[in-house]
């Protein structure tokens, strides 16, 4: 068994007054059952546009896809935001990462076909939450929605001028911001099937949707592209139907993220994203309710990742296991009104 090179506290708790949240995060190799470890995970706080970016990424195939989503899909996403587009070039050289700016490269490479759109969900499968419902968002915040797409097309189109050809990753991604009217806004995109879980009213509530190819909507979506799926695998290869990279089977490996938004309200305590090392072996109820139990007991957000991801352990997950937490502090918001 390698030793293990992470830290494993890969983020330490902190308070983000911007949006009046803490994070916390864990991860583990699983070394009795991974030679490496290929998730990643991005926090970043943004001052041009305020609001609190975080992600975690699932890489497979190595780390090169995960490595270069959590360097600049956030700067991409910012650009987005700022309405500053851009797009890649083939002589492009990544650009330093250790600023938080948006980036701004040469408009030479074609954009990336569009992939098939998909049909509209019927309204019963259609997840709205009541503050969703109760108040619609006013028409230029829908920005930020497109932004997620927007970005997610161009990191793609990276990650192809990468030779990221047979390397690719998931992800789950969360902007939160906040309204002067309607209060704190949470926008969450995703492609594949890493996952985002709202603890409402001491329930879980799903923000982000898998993405596999033996889902009917997927299934058809990859038939329709000339692809096909046997063992529950696109083209008997990929347990994922979109993904990052994976530039062989692009056409039917899509980065198009499902995009929601809802706004919270005091009833919103917190949000667990992570990859499926957890989620495919411990339930959305049990992963809510242990969170719960453990900020009652007074941990922070750091250590209650810690406690999920040991939980996916004991549960014998296969993979390797990557939590992040967000608490949302509504005490310190309303005092800050």
């Amino acid at each position: 068994m390698p030793p293990s090179t992470h830290n494993h506290n890969l983020l330490r708790p902190k308070f983000f007054p911007v949006v009046s949240a803490h994070v916390g995060s864990h991860h583990d190799p699983n070394y009795l059952h991974r030679r490496s470890m290929e998730d990643e995970m991005a926090v970043e706080c943004y001052q041009a546009v305020p609001g609190l970016f975080v992600a975690v990424f699932d890489g497979h195939g190595g780390k090169l896809a995960s490595t270069l989503l959590r360097q600049l899909l956030h700067r991409f996403f910012l650009s987005e935001l700022l309405g500053e587009p851009t797009v890649v070039t083939p002589t492009h050289h990544s650009p330093s990462i250790s600023e938080n700016k948006p980036l701004r490269l040469p408009v030479t490479l074609p954009q990336p076909p569009s992939p098939p759109l998909l049909p509209p969900a019927p309204a019963s499968q259609l997840r709205r939450s009541p503050s969703s419902v109760k108040h619609p968002l006013p028409f230029h915040q829908l920005d930020v929605c497109s932004a997620f797409t927007r970005s997610y097309a161009k990191m793609d189109a990276m990650l192809r001028v990468r030779n990221c050809t047979r390397v690719g990753a998931t992800a789950v991604t969360c902007f939160i911001r906040t309204d002067p009217t309607l209060g704190t806004i949470l926008t969450t995109a995703n492609c594949g099937d890493s996952r985002a879980v709202l603890c409402r009213a001491a329930h879980p509530y799903r923000l982000s949707e898998d993405h596999r190819p033996v889902h009917d909507v997927e299934r058809q979506r990859i038939q329709n592209a000339g692809g096909f799926v046997a063992w529950a695998r696109v083209n008997g290869v990929l347990n994922v139907s979109r993904a990052f990279g994976d530039h062989c089977m692009k056409s039917v490996v899509v980065s198009t993220p499902s995009v929601s938004e809802v706004v919270l309200d005091d009833s919103d305590r917190f949000v667990v994203l992570a990859c499926d090392g957890l989620w495919d072996f411990v339930s959305e109820k049990s992963v809510i309710q242990t969170a719960s139990r453990c900020f009652d007991e007074g941990m922070n957000a750091d250590e209650v990742a810690r406690v999920l991801v040991k939980e996916a352990i004991h549960h014998n997950s296969t993979d390797n296991v990557s939590v992040m937490v967000v608490l949302f502090d509504h005490a310190h918001d309303e005092g800050g009104q």
